[in-house]
């Protein structure tokens, strides 16, 4: 047999695409908040955290799987290093139901965090109770983390005068399934 022929048959590293994985249902993403027991200003120290903040666009994910795709003659394990580069990027993608990285949030009233990249909304669980829904784009959610004081930023959006999130009518639960401590603070 030649050796074009069996390139035909069955393909060669040369012709080997590259990945494109498509995108399923983003999954509620979890912000750990700790709890403290007096008014907790805190701050997005690295100027680069907010970015964990961000889910990944379709390109964004391909290209970071991609990252080896020009090595793939040489290196057997171009796939492996672009799954690997795609795990380094802050932005989470459908497969994550937690930040990449916990930011270090503090309050003494909002005790949980939970967003639906899907629905643009944020679930925020005030004093330990039940869970309070806004309207929040990536931006807006960024603006809200950096508020400093997570409490006084929910109650400037209470009475109007809150930039970041958006009072809205609609309500939703966090959808916790799947989650559970271990995953979510590596115990």
């Amino acid at each position: 047999m030649t050796p074009g022929l069996m390139t035909k048959m069955f393909g060669s590293q040369m012709e080997e695409p590259m990945v494109d994985e498509r995108f399923g249902h983003f999954q509620n993403i979890q912000i750990p908040v700790q709890k403290t027991p007096g008014p907790a200003n805190w701050w997005l120290v690295q100027p680069g955290d907010a970015e964990y903040l961000t889910p990944q666009t379709q390109d964004e994910h391909n290209k970071l799987l991609n990252t080896y795709y020009s090595s793939r003659l040489s290196n057997p394990q171009w796939k492996e290093m672009g799954r690997a580069e795609e795990k380094n990027s802050p932005h989470y993608s459908d497969k994550d139901n937690r930040l990449r990285k916990n930011l270090g949030a503090r309050s003494s009233f909002v005790t949980d965090i939970v967003y639906d990249p899907e629905t643009q909304r944020a679930m925020i669980q005030l004093g330990g109770g039940k869970y309070y829904t806004y309207a929040a784009t990536p931006e807006q959610l960024k603006s809200f983390m950096r508020a400093g004081s997570l409490g006084k930023e929910i109650n400037r959006i209470k009475r109007g005068q809150g930039t970041s999130l958006e009072k809205t009518s609609a309500r939703q639960s966090p959808n916790k399934s799947g989650l559970n401590i271990r995953s979510l603070f590596g115990v």
